[in-house]
Parts: C-alpha cells; sequence; structure tokens
C-alpha cells in the first residue's frame, strides 16, 4: 500500500501556499470539442460561460495533489452525458492515491527454469503484451520492475525494466562505477534514444499516437491514461529538443538534478540506489469557437515534475557488506592463497629437476663393453683421455 505524508522541514513551502496552474478538467474538455459539430460546441460553450470555466486556474497545493477539487463543469457534462468523467467529479494530480493499492497484477519469473529470467515480468494483468501501442514491438513487455536484475550485470549490456508511468519497457545504458555507502555499484542511465523521435530512432516510431509524432524528448501517454491529453519528458526538458525548451520560460536542464539513474551491485544484481525522474505536460492546443482556448498557444506546457529516490540505509549496507561482500573477499583470498602456495610448490619442484640434472651433468661418465672396452674419464677441463682395459668391467 502507498502512503504519502508531508515533510515540512524538508520542503520550501506549505500544503496552504496558492499556484495559478493550467486547468486540466478543462484541458480535456477542449480536447473532445475538436471532436463536436457547430451545434454541440454552442450548447458546450454555454456551459462553460455559465459554469465560469478558465484555462488557468488557482488553487492551494494540497487541492493540486491529494485532496483534489471539485470542478462543477465536469459534473455538468459527465450529467449531461450519463458517464463518470473524473472520480467524485474531483480532479488532483494524485487523487485517491494516497494509501492506494498496486496500480496492476504483475506476474514474475521466478528463474526456476532459466535463471537468466529471474524476476523477469512476465504479464502484467493477466496480459502478456501491452495493449496501447502500434506493434508487437512496442507492446512487449521486458525487463523487471527495477528492484533487481537478473545475473549476468554487465558494463557492456543495458539493463531492462518496465516503467508504468511511460506505459512501456525501457531499457538503461551504463554509465560510470559509483561507491554508496562502501559498496561498489554500476550507474546505468536513460540514453537521449529512449525518447528520441521516430526519425532518429525508428524504433519508436510505434510510439506516436494516431500517426502524430512529438519532437526528441517527449512521449504522448494518453492512450494509457484515459485520453487525458498528457505527454511525459524528463525534468525541464532535459534530453529533449529546444523546441520544447525555448517555448516556456524558467527551465534550466541539468544532468545531475534531472536525469533518471539506478545503482546496481553487479553481484547480485540488486539496485542500492535509484532516482527516477518525470515530468507531466499537457499538449495545448488552440480550439476554433471555444471560449477560452481560441487563442491559446501551440505548446507542450509542464504541469509539474516528480523525483522519487531511494538509497540503502548504512546498516543494511554493512549488513549486506558483512553477509555477503566480506565472504566472498575472504573466499577470494583463499583462492588466491591456495594458488600462490601452488606456484610456489611448482617453482620448488622446477627447481629441485634443474639441480638435480646439472648435478648429473657434471658427473664422470664412464662407458665401457665387456672383455676389453674404453674407459672415457671426461671433466669439464679438457678432452677425454683413454686407456685400454685388460679386464672385462663386468667380471
Amino acid at each position: 500500500m502507498k502512503k504519502y505524508f508531508f515533510d515540512e522541514e524538508n520542503s520550501n513551502g506549505s500544503l496552504s501556499d496558492s499556484i495559478t496552474i493550467l486547468n486540466l478538467p478543462f484541458l480535456g474538455v477542449s480536447k473532445e470539442a475538436m471532436k463536436l459539430s457547430g451545434f454541440q460546441k454552442l450548447m458546450l460553450n454555454m456551459l462553460v460561460q455559465m459554469y465560469k470555466a478558465k484555462p488557468f486556474v488557482t488553487r492551494n497545493v494540497s487541492q493540486l495533489l491529494f485532496e483534489g477539487y471539485h470542478d462543477p463543469l465536469i459534473e455538468a457534462l459527465a450529467k449531461a452525458k450519463n458517464k463518470t468523467m473524473l472520480p467524485n467529479n474531483t480532479f488532483g494530480f494524485l487523487y485517491g492515491q494516497n494509501g492506494s493499492t498496486a496500480d496492476s497484477l504483475y506476474t514474475v519469473n521466478q528463474g526456476n527454469l532459466d535463471v537468466s529470467k529471474i524476476l523477469t515480468i512476465e504479464a502484467i494483468d493477466n496480459r502478456t503484451s501491452l495493449p496501447y501501442w502500434g506493434s508487437k514491438y512496442c507492446n512487449m513487455i521486458n525487463g523487471t520492475d527495477g528492484g533487481q536484475f537478473p545475473l549476468p550485470i554487465s558494463r557492456e549490456q543495458d539493463v531492462y525494466l518496465y516503467s508504468a508511468e511511460l506505459c512501456r519497457s525501457v531499457n538503461l545504458r551504463y554509465k560510470v562505477d559509483v561507491v554508496v555507502e562502501g559498496i561498489k555499484l554500476y550507474r546505468y542511465t536513460t540514453s537521449p534514444s529512449l525518447l528520441a523521435e521516430a526519425t532518429v530512432n525508428p524504433d519508436n516510431a510505434c510510439y506516436c499516437v494516431d500517426g502524430n509524432c512529438l519532437k526528441s524528448g517527449v512521449m504522448r501517454i494518453s492512450v494509457c491514461k484515459k485520453g487525458a491529453p498528457v505527454v511525459v519528458s524528463m525534468p525541464h526538458f532535459y534530453q529533449a529538443d529546444e523546441e520544447f525548451l525555448n517555448a516556456v520560460e524558467g527551465l534550466n536542464p541539468e544532468e545531475h538534478l534531472h536525469q533518471i539513474y539506478i545503482d546496481v551491485e553487479p553481484m547480485t544484481g540488486i539496485v542500492m540506489s535509484a532516482g527516477k525522474r518525470l515530468q507531466m505536460n499537457a499538449d495545448v492546443k488552440p480550439v476554433n469557437g471555444l471560449t477560452g482556448y481560441e487563442k491559446m498557444p501551440s505548446v507542450i506546457f509542464p504541469l509539474l515534475w516528480v523525483s522519487e529516490s531511494a538509497a540503502i540505509k548504512p546498516s543494511s549496507a554493512d549488513k549486506f557488506k558483512a553477509q555477503l561482500q566480506k565472504p566472498i573477499a575472504t573466499g577470494y583470498a583463499v583462492i588466491f592463497a591456495l594458488l600462490a602456495i601452488g606456484v610456489f610448490i611448482l617453482l620448488c619442484l622446477g627447481a629441485f629437476f634443474i639441480i638435480h640434472a646439472i648435478r648429473n651433468k657434471s658427473r664422470k661418465g664412464v662407458i665401457a663393453n665387456r672383455g676389453g672396452a674404453k674407459l672415457a674419464i671426461t671433466d669439464n677441463s679438457g678432452p677425454a683421455s683413454e686407456k685400454l682395459l685388460t679386464k672385462p668391467v663386468f667380471a
């Protein structure tokens, strides 16, 4: 179960602070208005004016996040259509999620038949592929949930995980070795190719919604967010096309603040620290005949960005090192010691045989034949001398 608490001490502000932000429910109405006939749009405009709906609203932080705020226009439209448009006709970015259980049911491989597939996701809500995208490739479910990865872990190979926020599988690429709480880890990060436009990375063509492809660094996810005009990116449009960054003011992308990363312990595949940073944006377009949206610019409008980070606690790191790393290091030390002893013994044996061979060569040799043989007496100081034996050597 997910439970969120407000940490006032580490926050720059309070839940009662007011913020003026794009009116997301009204934005959703504007997208539907594009499909309406002239008469239907006229009736919608009457409701918009009656309930004084505006493209921007001012609400406090608590209302925008978990508490939510009631939207009378959405309530009126829901009654007219006889359908639910928002839970309790209330909008909040995280409304209803505090104290909620997991969004989906994951079926995970236990690695009994193939240890290289341990913890990889086999199905989500009993589906072995995703229902959102335009091809079998983009709908593939690859990798784990990001908490641990199957072995072997290599600097040369990407790691894969499924991202519920992006509604797709993603790959992260090795970047650098890092040390967290005395544990050596491999850091993996997203590469620009992950959200690159189709002309740069053709594999991303099937993520274009209705054939409408955006430039690099952003991705429409309306197909998996109940049609909401939501576009996801890295915070401050990090790794995105400059067009998006130049369209708004106040953004300053920085790698160390806005990059997604995971730090993996290579012997176990366990993630020891991680940072997930994502920005939610609205896909805004002008709508002819709709009050408030007739002169709106076409822009990917930033709404908020989220940074979720975690790292192993010092006490847990000490246990990990004591229970795994130290025994392994001790084992390696024993192996190296045995190898050293073995090499020493081999050197001693080699030296023994070499010395023995040298001694044999330095001895005087005797060549004899039965019944009158020649005796060859050899020393190392000169040529051999010979004399005739009058008796057999072996008599």
